[in-house]
């Protein structure tokens, strides 16, 4: 919007491919305003995240300053979504996993579901308002206690100046147990296996073993095995 005192006419530059058809109105006070509407293209055409628009305006009144400018900032917005999951231990309490969407003016709706059921507040969930803070919208949604059987969790977002309808967006909970298998034996006894079992992992990981406060290594008191994934 371009506002003048006077009688003023008004250019902008512009091309009708990225730009609406300019408006111009006369407002009491003896100001005039000037509209450019930019395009969907107007934003996609964009070479940078920034750019400049000139608004040019010429006056029919007799002033010291018949001709100038102004210029304006146009800041690109970029949609785009990221999710933050978590790694735990079964049973942990208050785990929180976000849905982060960027390049937004208003607030989307955000829905949750885990697998093919939808989540509302209650004793296992607690569901976040979405907040909005420099075009970035955030929502949380709080895991009461996590258990082994957590399948991945859905965002899904629907924004109307995007276009966005119920648009799926995969959050993980990869929830791990661990379970240990001692021994009761008699003194003398050989060859004596103890165990420690990691349920909820997809990848081998890193075992090291102690006794006391001291590191076990393979020697002539200790045989450690390589870990297993099945």
């Amino acid at each position: 919007v371009c506002l003048e005192t006077g009688l003023f006419s008004t250019t902008i530059k512009n091309d009708t491919t990225n730009f609406a058809t300019k408006s111009d109105t006369n407002l009491t006070g003896g100001e005039q305003k000037s509209v450019l509407t930019i395009k969907p293209a107007g934003f996609k055409n964009l070479t940078s995240t920034t750019t400049t628009l000139t608004c040019e305006f010429t006056s029919g009144e007799e002033v010291s300053s018949p001709k100038g400018e102004e210029t304006f900032s146009l800041t690109k917005l970029t949609y785009s979504v990221t999710t933050t999951g978590a790694e735990v231990k079964s049973g942990t309490t208050n785990v929180t996993i976000t849905c982060t969407i960027s390049g937004v003016t208003t607030e989307p709706t955000v829905t949750w579901k885990q697998g093919d059921t939808d989540i509302s507040d209650n004793t296992n969930y607690t569901i976040g308002n979405v907040t909005l803070t420099d075009n970035t919208a955030k929502a949380v949604l709080t895991v009461k206690q996590a258990t082994i059987t957590d399948t991945p969790y859905t965002c899904l977002i629907t924004s109307s100046e995007w276009n966005k309808t119920d648009e799926e967006h995969t959050v993980n909970v990869n929830v791990y147990d661990i379970t240990t298998t001692g021994a009761e034996v008699k003194k003398g006894t050989t060859n004596v296996n103890i165990t420690c079992t990691i349920s909820g992992v997809t990848t081998e990981p890193t075992v090291t073993w102690k006794q006391g406060d001291t590191d076990i290594s393979d020697n002539t008191n200790y045989t450690i095995g390589n870990v297993t994934l099945t």
